[in-house]
């Protein structure tokens, strides 16, 4: 929930800094000195055009958002025209290709609260690391089908990674050594068994 960059770097560089939240209280959260824009990132190309959303930016960046969006699609598509030409779209976010995610996709909200204080007790879900409905829609691992919708809207495509690994099994030591011994052999396969991906967007220059 923290802003990615703090004050002191947007000052010192001389940067214009921009934080975009749905909701106006978790803007609230971060410091008074940021710019802050409360918008549906997701929303509708009508409600985009209608907005006073700024423009022209050279980099838009995310932290485990889109998994939460249900047109995530219709996010980049905003994003597209929130960019200047040669900007960067940089996105991480995790996928389901992995068991504790797929369960979490599929069981109830409160089930799903419920594991993960017992999986992750030292996460502050009311805090800092809140937890909030995940969709995951297209939010798996690279491919050419995904390729190709992020070059419909008119992307270039700079990297799409996907990384393999987790700790979610940290409490059930087998299971967490079992997953440790898997990594190596599945990102040598090249098997879509992900758990995070980086995506690196470009709108390219005006021709």
């Amino acid at each position: 929930r923290l802003p990615r960059v703090d004050l002191d770097f947007v000052g010192a560089h001389g940067l214009t800094y921009h934080l975009f939240d749905i909701s106006a209280s978790e803007l609230e959260q971060a410091d008074s000195g940021y710019r802050k824009v409360v918008m549906d990132v997701a929303c509708d190309d009508a409600t985009f055009e209608r907005s006073a959303t700024p423009r022209g930016f050279d980099l838009i960046y995310s932290h485990m958002l889109l998994e939460h969006l249900q047109d995530p699609m219709q996010a980049h598509r905003n994003f597209f025209k929130m960019l200047r030409h040669g900007g960067l779209s940089i996105h991480m976010f995790p996928s389901r290709n992995n068991l504790p995610l797929a369960l979490n996709s599929l069981i109830p909200e409160a089930v799903s609260y419920r594991l993960l204080k017992l999986l992750q007790p030292h996460r502050d879900t009311s805090g800092e690391e809140g937890k909030f409905e995940a969709y995951y829609r297209y939010c798996g691992a690279p491919s050419e089908a995904l390729r190709t919708r992020y070059e419909s809207l008119g992307f270039d495509v700079v990297q799409h990674t996907g990384y393999v690994g987790h700790e979610y099994y940290r409490r059930i030591k087998p299971l967490a050594a079992a997953e440790r011994y898997l990594r190596p052999k599945i990102a040598r396969m090249g098997l879509p068994l992900i758990t995070t991906n980086l995506l690196i967007l470009r709108k390219p220059e005006q021709q």
